[in-house]
């Protein structure tokens, strides 16, 4: 689901994205509730300020160059790599799970 430069501003709740899900560029600061992507969840440089509960990513999160962002919730799962450059995460949350 390509929505880069669009302009989105929300997502409903219980969005199952099969594959890629491309935000940047739009104005999102806040992903829906049971979110579910695939594979790639692309946020590099949105104003994304959180993330919800219960949010799982196949492969890989890019939250890069996302300063608004400063924690991540409990229970996160990426299967793939998790990019915090640019970010204000100082900690990790509990039972976080990545995979690469």
């Amino acid at each position: 689901l390509y929505l880069r430069g669009t302009g989105i501003t929300s997502l409903p709740d219980n969005l199952t994205v099969g594959d890629y899900l491309d935000l940047r560029g739009t104005g999102i600061t806040s992903l829906p509730d049971n979110l579910t992507v695939g594979d790639y969840l692309d946020l590099r440089g949105t104003g994304i300020t959180s993330l919800p509960d219960n949010l799982t990513v196949g492969d890989s999160l890019d939250l890069e160059g996302c300063t608004g962002i400063t924690s991540l919730p409990d229970n996160l799962t990426v299967g793939g790599y998790l990019d915090l450059r640019g970010t204000g995460i100082t900690s990790l949350p509990d039972n976080l799970t990545v995979g690469g």
